[in-house]
């Protein structure tokens, strides 16, 4: 029953499927051995070539330390470069645990792993199935609105990503061309997406064709390190879910314990007032949904750390390169007379922007509903309920305030406050590195 949703979660991921499928990052269930060795070798290509992109790029900045507005250029491409190289490696290196996350958080509900909630979706177990209904009809309406909002990050930032990879690499090619038209061959003017070191001279016909296709392929490669960003996004939407069945099922405690039934088959509430034996056996029943809500928020807490622990060098590294490159592409795009490279930083300028705020945003979206659940635990009728009933709230509000968070390594939560901090700390570097070239101009 965990595969319920499984069909509808692979129609909403196939952006997911043609990014992370090259390469088996996507689950790969193919018998066949030749599948399996193709994806080996699209993984050494796609590292190796990208290895070559980024050492020919720290090699032309190297070349130009003496030309202050070349050598900015040069780093702002180097750091994007240089994280969509982490990024790639990471996911084929833990090709492995992304599966398991794949098909733990995006193939299946992940709520199963608690009894009660597979309980009411299989009409199963000790629960009145017509009281149960609007907890079920949840159920099915929370996975909708994640799948909902996993198309929308797709078809958003997604697309966003795609089309700044594409306009990125194409204008500097009708860049090219205008100039071409407009000045003749004499006055022709060359641009490339980014600066490299190749051993060829690029400002010449064939060679700056052959240059062109090597930074399409660099741009094409550079999706699957895009895809670690829809991941991320997807499985905090997933986990986020998770969160709000928790608050769901503590808020409508006592309604889930009065339509509880005994053993015998008798329910707890008919309408008449509860025996002592029925209150204490819808304590029990409370006790026990408490009891399930607190193993499941364990369970939850593990995943987080575990994808803290295998992706958090990632995250840092996304934060300090995006921080280092929106400060050079701010002061490129301050000194810039160009209009058609003025476009080109603006767009990389918002591309680097949204990477950022899919982390921080979902990251902020946890902490927010970590911090409710101990609340509505709190706002349950527990003055009126036993000692035992009293001590599992306890428990429970304990348990909610060992927050789950993501961090990047350690050093800052995955937040929206990180998300300023780094664009104040990107707008401090630009204007230091104003200063420090304004006894060269």
């Amino acid at each position: 029953m965990a595969e319920l949703y499984e069909e509808d979660m692979k129609k909403s991921l196939k952006p997911l499927y043609w990014m992370l499928s090259p390469g088996a990052v996507w689950p790969c269930d193919s018998p066949h051995r030749w599948v399996h060795i193709a994806h080996g070798i699209h993984r050494f290509n796609a590292a190796s070539f990208y290895t070559f992109i980024t050492i020919s790029e720290i090699t032309f900045m190297f070349q130009n330390l003496d030309d202050f507005d070349v050598w900015t250029d040069a780093a702002a491409t180097i750091f994007t470069t240089l994280t969509a190289l982490i990024k790639m490696c990471f996911a084929f290196g833990k090709r492995h645990y992304l599966n398991r996350v794949f098909r733990q958080f995006l193939f299946s509900d992940y709520g199963f792993f608690m009894p009660f909630v597979k309980e009411v979706h299989t009409n199963q177990g000790l629960w009145e199935r017509e009281k149960t209904g609007d907890f079920k009809k949840y159920l099915n309406d929370s996975m909708q609105d994640g799948l909902r909002e996993c198309r929308f990050l797709f078809k958003t930032l997604g697309n966003a990503l795609g089309i700044t990879l594409v306009e990125y690499v194409l204008v500097a090619f009708f860049l090219t061309l205008y100039y071409h038209n407009k000045e003749g061959h004499e006055g022709r003017k060359w641009f490339l997406a980014f600066r490299t070191a190749v051993p060829w001279d690029w400002e010449q016909p064939v060679n700056y064709a052959l240059t062109m296709i090597m930074q399409i392929l660099a741009a094409a490669v550079t999706m699957q390190g895009f895809g670690m960003d829809l991941l991320f996004g997807a499985v905090m939407v997933m986990i986020n879910r998770q969160y709000k069945i928790l608050g769901n099922i503590v808020e409508n405690l006592d309604v889930f314990a009065e339509v509880y039934r005994t053993d015998s088959g008798r329910r707890l509430v008919d309408g008449q007032e509860q025996t002592k034996e029925e209150f204490e056996a819808s304590d029990d029943a409370c006790c026990k949904l408490f009891v399930e809500c607190v193993e499941h928020y364990d369970r939850l807490l593990m995943e987080c750390n575990l994808i803290d622990k295998k992706l958090g060098f990632v995250f840092l590294t996304q934060f300090v390169t995006s921080s280092l490159t929106l400060c050079l592409v701010t002061y490129k795009a301050s000194t810039e007379q160009n209009i058609g490279n003025l476009c080109i930083y603006l767009v990389y300028f918002v591309a680097a922007c949204s990477q950022l705020l899919v982390y921080c945003y979902y990251g902020e979206r946890m902490l927010e509903l970590g911090e409710h659940l101990g609340d509505l635990a709190y706002q349950t009728p527990w003055m009126d309920r036993s000692i035992k009933f009293q001590h599992s709230i306890r428990m429970f509000i304990r348990q909610a305030q060992r927050q789950m968070r993501i961090t990047a390594w350690g050093f800052s939560d995955l937040s929206l406050p990180t998300f300023t901090s780094i664009l104040s700390s990107a707008m401090s570097y630009f204007t230091l590195l104003r200063s420090m070239n304004e006894p060269m101009e």
